[in-house]
């Protein structure tokens, strides 16, 4: 029998953000969702039954499951009995009268990947890709990046591998503003340090500043690209 402890999970602390970073993988063969589905409120349920395909529905029973245990490391609450709250995307944040710490936490998960962001009091944002060889990157730069990516890609000496950093660093900047994309992609723009470190480099906001965000693209697998978003003060 399959349990959630059989999902492996690699914790990696972050050097340019306030976060940690939860990572593993969701499809295992041999993890039955009658073993996850426990841990799963009405809510979750209802949610898992509206699912439309095998792969949808593991990949929610799982990562919602795992999501849970890993909350109940940092809340010491039994994990299926942490209540969650949405808000208006259907974001899911804990409780307010669980939340004595103010955790924060962002989920992402593709191709079998899932990735779980936490941080203490501070909005955060994760997004996860697979690395797919021979996507039309300069087609959808053209479309959703800001001129200044579109020329770091012109640049770039590893194009590809640099436009899924600034992919994922802008949705999870997205989500970690909880805007999701009725904030547009062109409106700010993604740029790297001489030590290849990212950082928001504008933004289009009176009511915001890149000074606010921190952002982190950490070495996972050769596969996949994460990257972590962080309002580091209001």
């Amino acid at each position: 029998m399959a349990s959630n402890d059989d999902v492996d999970m690699n914790t990696i602390p972050l050097l340019n953000c306030p976060a940690m970073l939860h990572t593993g993988r969701y499809d295992h063969p041999s993890l039955r969702l009658d073993d996850f589905q426990k841990d799963l409120d009405l809510v979750e349920l209802e949610r898992l039954d509206r699912c439309r395909s095998n792969h949808a529905r593991r990949q929610f029973c799982i990562v919602r499951s795992k999501l849970r245990h890993l909350l109940a490391g940092y809340l010491d609450i039994v994990p299926e009995k942490i209540r969650f709250q949405y808000g208006n995307l259907g974001k899911p944040y804990i409780d307010s009268d669980q939340n004595h710490t103010g955790i924060c936490f962002s989920v992402a998960h593709s191709g079998g990947w899932f990735a779980i962001a936490v941080s203490h009091g501070k909005k955060v944002g994760v997004d996860i890709e697979l690395n797919r060889p021979g996507l039309k990157i300069h087609r959808i730069a053209e479309h959703y990046f800001a001129e200044a990516e579109k020329v770091h890609l012109e640049k770039s000496n590893d194009p590809s591998g640099d436009f899924f950093k600034i992919w994922t660093a802008k949705e999870a900047f997205l989500k970690a503003r909880g805007s999701g994309f009725a904030f547009a992609l062109n409106k700010f723009a993604v740029g790297f340090d001489t030590n290849g470190i990212p950082r928001l480099d504008r933004l289009d906001d009176v009511t915001d500043s890149v000074a606010n965000w921190a952002l982190d693209i950490p070495g996972v697998d050769s596969r996949i690209t994460i990257a972590v978003a962080v309002k580091t003060r209001e």
